[in-house]
């Protein structure tokens, strides 16, 4: 068989390797340079025996520390799922506690604490198991650390575990009651079940749901005695700002003096009293009127409006314009006009110069009712321009062109002298409280749609004795009242005898 004469080229141009020859494989590469024949960065590498921990030149304390740096527990990440080992340091016992029902809870287990003392915790699974954990305080770390550990459990998981309590479930859910605090107990005990696939009772639900609610809000009675601080605070902070208090003493059951009970309180900012003078309209109101004290979010929100008014005013004058469509317009003089409203039933006079309706919610709200509408349509005048400055754009600006300067933290804020204020007294009524307003005379409106007066305010009379005052339910009350009067009124006059006269007549 000939040979091929292109491999015999191949071999005749390549070295004569040989297996092992790396001498050759060194004389022919080149280790300075890359694959692109430029040269490469030469990095002064330092010998191992260089980074060796004798070489670092600590000091005593600091070689202590590495000695003794075990690992800590983070009660904000490792407290949703416990795990303990050999080692690992507690800031104290109660955290050390709170972890031991942590994971009893979690793991379905039951741990007994056979010793519970501030400097030393002894914990055992029940039933027998192998389970163990023993934490004693630490000189190294000035700290509870668990000395021993076993986490072999041979127990069965169990569903009865009184660890599940009212201090634990607000601990836990205690960021969710931040978030949402008006949480009931059935979005509650969901939340629980999910978590835990366990059900408490509601009376511990509620216990946990009130004890989230006072950790979120403070004790009552502090935060009264703190008023005059923050009233102080707020002044100083806020120039300007108004801040008034006052107080009704009163002796409460029980207690042998007076306190001093809060009774009224007032408080404006002065960013929000300029704001409304400068871009609100000026009216007298039963109710109150106020702005909104997230000042940065209005302005900003503002920017993104186009026209002249704003959005809410301009939706509340299409619909007007809508109703405007039913009205029809005659012409009396300049700027004064007669509309018959509806299928003309009602006539109202429209003055466009001075602004007013009959109907009068032009008057009331500033904002041109459907019938000065249809007057506008009738001359082609843009009801815009009869809209009241204060819902402008330019004056929703102004309104909230004043900034609050936020208060600084508590524990800045100056003591200031007085008696100390407590809440104000509140005394519990029998039945549901009512939440409907009280209704007039006029206003109760029978099943049939019937308006009626009611009995308020009438005297009523006896149906027994004819007296007023009283019905036949309270005739015996007032029976006895009357003979205890009688007898009290004679009492009076006996003892009024018995008294010997002092003037003597001359």
């Amino acid at each position: 068989m000939e040979e091929n004469p292109r491999l015999r080229l191949w071999k005749v141009d390549q070295p004569d390797y040989e297996d092992g020859d790396d001498d050759i494989f060194e004389s022919q590469v080149d280790r300075e340079v890359n694959d692109h024949n430029e040269p490469l960065a030469v990095t002064d590498l330092e010998d191992d025996a260089a980074t060796g921990d004798e070489d670092l030149n600590l000091t005593t304390e600091e070689e202590e520390y590495l000695k003794y740096r075990f690992s800590e527990f983070n009660p904000e990440v490792d407290m949703d799922s416990p795990e303990f080992k050999t080692g690992m340091v507690f800031a104290n016992a109660t955290e050390l506690r709170h972890a031991l029902a942590a994971y009893s809870i979690r793991n379905r287990v039951k741990i007994k604490k056979t010793r519970n003392e501030a400097g030393r915790i002894n914990a055992v699974c029940e039933n027998g198991c192998t389970w163990k954990l023993r934490a004693s305080s630490d000189s190294r770390k000035e700290a509870l650390t668990v000395r021993a550990y076993s986490a072999k459990h041979t127990c069965e998981s169990t569903f009865e575990l009184k660890a599940l309590t009212a201090p634990f479930l607000t601990r836990y859910f205690l960021n969710e009651f931040r978030d949402n605090q008006k949480m009931d107990l059935a979005t509650f005990a969901a939340k629980i079940e999910r978590g835990f696939n366990m059900s408490p009772n509601r009376w511990k639900l509620t216990r946990a749901r009130n004890m989230a609610l006072t950790i979120i809000h403070g004790d009552e009675a502090v935060q009264f005695s703190s008023l005059r601080d923050y009233g102080k605070e707020l002044t100083t902070s806020n120039p300007g700002s108004k801040f008034f208090l006052s107080t009704t003493p009163s002796k409460v059951a029980g207690e042998e003096e007076a306190k001093e009970h809060l009774s009224t309180l007032y408080w404006s900012y002065d960013a929000c009293t300029r704001g409304f003078l400068k871009g609100c309209r000026l009216f007298i109101c039963i109710d109150g009127c106020h702005i909104k004290t997230r000042m940065v979010t209005k302005d900003d929100e503002s920017d993104k409006w186009n026209g002249k008014i704003c959005p809410k005013i301009k939706k509340t004058a299409e619909k007007a314009t809508e109703l405007a469509k039913s009205c029809r317009v005659k012409v009396a003089a300049v700027d004064l006009f007669h509309v018959w409203s509806g299928e003309y039933e009602r006539e109202y006079n429209v003055d466009l110069k001075a602004r007013t309706c009959d109907c009068n919610r032009w008057q009331l709200s500033g904002i041109p009712c459907h019938h000065a509408i249809a007057c506008c349509k009738a001359m082609r005048k843009d009801p815009d321009q009869y809209v009241h400055n204060c819902y402008s754009i330019e004056a929703y600006k102004r309104a909230y062109a004043y900034k609050l300067v936020p208060l600084r933290a508590r524990v800045f804020w100056e003591k200031q002298p007085g008696m100390q204020i407590h809440p104000p007294l509140y005394t519990k009524v029998m039945g549901r409280p009512k939440k409907n307003r009280k209704k007039t005379l006029e206003e109760k409106i029978t099943k049939d749609g019937a308006k009626t007066l009611t009995r308020g305010g009438l005297t009523i009379h006896c149906s027994i004795c004819g007296k007023a005052n009283h019905n036949k339910k309270g005739h015996d009350k007032y029976m006895q009242s009357v003979e205890a009067n009688e007898v009290a009124a004679t009492r009076e006059e006996e003892e009024e005898e018995d008294i010997p006269s002092i003037l003597q007549v001359k």
